[in-house]
């Protein structure tokens, strides 16, 4: 098991401060085989990608206009701001969700956590949109990468900052097409991992309050370029989709062309993922109600 560089994550909670920064969770993520999907049919890529743009479109449409933060609550803490920036080169996005604290909850215990973490989870909720939608295409693409949790700039297309630093480091370090929890951003999610923490309960009651931020997830071993691979939580691709699971799943490891070692690693790794997190998100489907 892989344990990356604590001063990783002991940097991406401390403010720069020669310049103003914002608070919250950035992803890196692109798509895995993009050149060859590009080859093998271009014009479906693109018609993807597009697919793609316009729903994180409507996911930042959703959080401009929802309610001021101040009015409404969850378990008895009152939801933080959320603000979507988005930016795109080719097969690769980033996204940067901003966490304002409303000042009411600025110095009560354990406020800073809880918003950490309502904006993490809400970032998976995003992240289930962009992949769900790039699978659910006549050209399915899948994406890799990872996001993390700090302070960062945004102005216009322009981002950095040490979430970024942290995301930008680790996005393609996965044998697989899977996006995962950085060790910034795991460290505010185990929060609802471990009941002997203080605030388990208060962030208990928070994730439970909306299925779409509890339940696209996947409790996995991120397997590494590296070798060896770290334990995280990452966003399934699956939950939500519409139409038969395994036939969506056979066609998008027919991303993986070739027979290089690097190539079958990658998609074993790959298949594996989507195995667990499709039996996974057809367990929900049959649980939930009506």
């Amino acid at each position: 098991m892989i344990r990356f560089r604590r001063s990783i994550l002991e940097s991406s909670l401390v403010p720069m401060t020669s310049v103003a920064s914002e608070r919250g969770v950035v992803a890196i993520i692109d798509v895995l085989g993009f050149k060859s999907a590009v080859k093998t049919d271009a014009d479906g890529v693109l018609s993807t990608l597009e697919s793609v743009a316009k729903a994180i479109e409507e996911e930042q449409n959703s959080y401009d206009n929802s309610p001021d933060a101040s009015l409404e609550s969850v378990a008895g803490h009152l939801k933080p701001k959320l603000k979507l920036h988005r930016a795109s080169l080719g097969d690769t996005l980033v996204i940067g969700l901003e966490i304002n604290t409303t000042s009411v909850e600025e110095y009560r215990p354990g406020a800073s956590s809880l918003d950490s973490l309502y904006g993490l989870l809400h970032m998976g909720k995003i992240l289930n949109t962009v992949l769900r939608t790039a699978i659910g295409t006549p050209a399915p693409l899948l994406y890799r990468g990872t996001f993390a949790l700090g302070h960062f700039v945004v102005k216009e297309n322009i981002y950095f900052g040490d979430a970024v630093f942290e995301a930008a480091e680790l996005y393609g370090q996965s044998q697989a097409a899977i996006v995962w929890a950085a060790p910034s951003a795991m460290e505010i999610l185990e929060l609802v991992l471990d009941p002997t923490n203080e605030l388990y309960d208060r962030a208990s009651k928070i994730v439970n309050s909306d299925r779409s931020i509890r339940d696209p997830w996947v409790k996995h071993d991120i397997p590494l370029k590296s070798g060896g691979s770290y334990e995280s939580l990452a966003v399934n691709p699956y939950y939500g989709a519409e139409g038969e699971l395994m036939e969506i799943q056979r066609q998008v490891l027919r991303a993986f062309s070739g027979h290089a070692p690097d190539v079958l690693a990658k998609r074993h790794n790959t298949k594996k993922f989507l195995e667990v997190a499709r039996k996974q998100a057809e367990e929900m489907a049959r649980a939930k109600p009506g």
